[in-house]
């Protein structure tokens, strides 16, 4: 008898969690619809609202668009007295889209791992660029006759090993034996372990400042991207939830959408139509884990790009 009770316990929490969630998305999806085609891009709102008595509450008035409160007023009957709830919203940048969801605020669970780097190295940023620059100047002969196209060209350390391995060179490689073998912090991404891409792009005009804070300042030029665990047609992809300053030959971008766990709205930022289209029906079809891209007690909606060099 009371295991016959426990089991119908059980189901009755699974179907009360499972129609909560099912409100929630439902929730989402029409402050999508109500927010669709407006004016705001790039912007983030988070509202928290309870039911009090027979209405609901704001944490703030003065919304920023009214369509907000508008569609969370119309669900008055169907939220539960005595919880919290927060609705955060994703203005696209590259669309008149909008992207929300809602949840109940709970208790964050212990133990979440949030680690989020794309690595750096296990010194000084300033003693990574000071021993670059210092390994170059034993070569100053060789290095004074190259041309300012093979200055251009950058260098990809691919991070993740114990060893950083050099996936893309120039002519400048041949002479930093010691310093692109500097070991750097292993990447992570929300919790999961992953590889990085450091691009470094170096600046003749370095090898006669001896100011070490100056090629600090440099090192922050070094763009870091993640990387896809899988290729495409051979080449690593990078990917950032920033736009990267330096795009690469394709870059395209999607917005990851928490209420369906999955990428959408591809656009193409950078290329030819025909050279990344496939790169975006690869993507797509690559079924990427939507719990990689956002913290397990936290999903929000964000943009997401990803680039190659087309080889």
């Amino acid at each position: 008898m009371k295991f016959g009770i426990a089991v119908l316990l059980l189901l009755f929490t699974i179907q009360s969690l499972g129609q909560s969630r099912h409100l929630m998305n439902q929730i989402s999806q029409d402050l999508n619809h109500e927010l669709e085609g407006g004016m705001l891009r790039d912007t983030r709102l988070g509202v928290r609202f309870e039911k009090k008595a027979d209405r609901i509450i704001y944490s703030y008035n003065g919304f920023p668009d009214p369509g907000v409160s508008r569609i969370l007023d119309r669900y008055a009957d169907s939220i539960m007295l005595g919880r919290t709830y927060n609705a955060l919203i994703y203005y696209d940048r590259h669309s008149s889209q909008a992207y929300a969801y809602v949840d109940t605020v709970s208790c964050s669970p212990l133990f979440i791992n949030y680690d989020q780097s794309t690595g750096f190295p296990l010194v000084h940023r300033q003693s990574f660029m000071d021993s670059v620059y210092t390994e170059l100047r034993k070569y100053r002969q060789a290095i004074d006759s190259l041309k300012a196209s093979d200055w251009a060209e950058p260098i990809y350390l691919l991070i993740g090993n114990e060893t950083p391995e050099v996936i893309k060179s120039n002519k400048l490689v041949r002479y930093l034996d010691t310093s692109l073998r500097i070991s750097w912090s292993k990447p992570h991404y929300h919790g999961y372990q992953m590889n990085s891409i450091a691009e470094i792009r170096l600046d003749k005009s370095y090898l006669d400042i001896m100011d070490r804070r100056l090629l600090l300042k440099n090192f922050f030029d070094v763009q870091v991207s993640y990387v896809l665990p899988e290729h495409y047609r051979n080449q690593w992809v990078g990917f950032s939830e920033r736009e990267p300053e330096y795009p690469g030959n394709i870059m395209v971008s999607f917005v990851f959408d928490p209420t369906v766990q999955k990428l959408v709205n591809p656009v193409i930022l950078k290329g030819e139509y025909d050279d990344a289209t496939p790169l975006i029906e690869w993507i797509n079809e690559s079924n990427l884990p939507g719990t990689m891209f956002h913290w397990k007690s936290n999903p929000f909606a964000k943009r997401v790009y990803f680039l190659i060099d087309k080889n």
